[in-house]
């Protein structure tokens, strides 16, 4: 593993302990910074430079989901690389994430030494 704390992870999910977990995996080697959802997320990469975003497809109930936020980011042409992570198995939701432009999706439960090998590749290019 590679420490790299000039690095920003934006984690995004609305389960708090999947915020949490996710953090806490990746707190020694990246600056992590946390969002509930689409529009908290918006905001902090208003204001910061994000090199890493972990974004979870389901946000909530009757609110944008991870790839709408995926969109969103596109449309700012902000030069974050994005990971989706899912625990809906949706037909074709992994070849729609990849095709929007996520570089990766991974299924939860995510194995931690996964997610940080995933992040790693695209924080230290």
């Amino acid at each position: 593993m590679i420490k790299t704390p000039g690095k920003s992870v934006l984690i995004v999910d609305d389960e708090v302990s999947a915020r949490k977990t996710v953090r806490m995996i990746l707190k020694d080697l990246y600056r992590c910074l946390l969002a509930r959802g689409y529009h908290e997320a918006l905001d902090i990469l208003a204001r910061e430079k994000i090199d890493v975003a972990i974004l979870d497809y389901n946000l909530g109930r009757g609110k944008p989901n991870g790839i709408e936020l995926l969109s969103e980011m596109q449309k700012l042409e902000l030069p974050t690389d994005v990971i989706i992570v899912s625990g809906t198995k949706l037909s074709g939701l992994k070849r729609t994430t990849i095709d929007m432009g996520a570089r990766i999706y991974l299924e939860k439960p995510v194995d931690n030494q996964q997610l940080i090998k995933a992040v790693e590749f695209f924080a230290t290019r």
